[in-house]
């Protein structure tokens, strides 16, 4: 947002995305007169934890000592599949 303007009008925001707009656009926080506006309903996306690739766990278990001992079970039990395609990319050259 580039432009806030509030109003007399109690729960209305009125903001501009780019300085050459003419016209401002309305955000409205008002109920309606029925009732509350309905919730929309989330769908989850996964059934539970991805797993990631076994050469990122080996690296993150390699680390353990600098991470607190209360942490270490949460990498300990990620789960690993060789399907997970690997991120990052392997011929960065690091300064020494």
């Amino acid at each position: 947002m580039k432009w806030i303007r509030y109003g007399k009008t109690f729960k209305l925001i009125l903001f501009k995305t780019s300085l050459d707009d003419e016209s401002f656009r309305v955000l409205d926080l008002q109920q309606s007169k029925r009732g509350k506006k309905p919730m929309p309903v989330l769908t989850k996306c996964y059934d539970g934890p991805l797993p990631i690739n076994p050469l990122k766990k080996k690296a993150l278990l390699s680390l353990l000592s600098l991470i607190q001992t209360e942490c270490h079970n949460f990498y300990i039990i990620l789960e690993t599949s060789g399907r997970v395609p690997e991120l990052m990319d392997n011929a960065i050259e690091e300064d020494v």
